[in-house]
């Protein structure tokens, strides 16, 4: 259970469910990576670069659950360390995170314990991603999906 939490919090890391965070507006002068951001700017912070930070991350564009074993589990909780911010941080992190970890966790393993799923010819997923306001895939994903047990199991 520790690989498969792991596994998802990986897969949250490269494909957050939104690539960027609701609207925030900067409460005094600052500077930022060089950039002078004026107070009442409003500022998009861009999760999906956050969280493929080579300064924060070592191989950030590798799929690595084992990054996420033998930490502290507050380093890696979501919303409670800049480097792992899939449903966002502090005050306006969603309010929702906990019950979306335990549905995405419990809708994975079902999957996974359910059926066998593959694609054709049994090719790499092409993990490319499109343009959009959420995270999609370039090219539509194409598996196939069957029962793990015999059909007469489930009559």
């Amino acid at each position: 259970m520790v690989y498969f939490k792991a596994t998802v919090k990986e897969i949250m890391r490269l494909y957050p469910p939104s690539p960027l965070l609701s609207p925030h507006r900067a409460i005094e002068d600052c500077t930022v990576g060089g950039y002078t951001v004026t107070k009442g700017t409003i500022l998009y912070p861009n999760v999906w670069k956050l969280q493929r930070d080579p300064r924060v991350w070592s191989e950030p564009e590798k799929f690595l659950p084992e990054r996420f074993l033998g930490h502290d589990e507050r380093e890696t909780d979501p919303g409670k360390y800049f480097g792992f911010i899939p449903f966002g941080i502090g005050r306006r992190s969603c309010p929702g995170t906990s019950y979306a970890l335990k549905v995405t966790h419990l809708t994975i393993a079902r999957l996974i314990q359910g059926f066998i799923i593959t694609t054709p010819g049994n090719m790499p997923v092409d993990m490319l991603e499109g343009i959009s306001i959420t995270l999609i895939r370039e090219t539509p994903l194409q598996v196939y999906i069957s029962p793990r047990l015999p059909s007469s199991f489930y009559e």
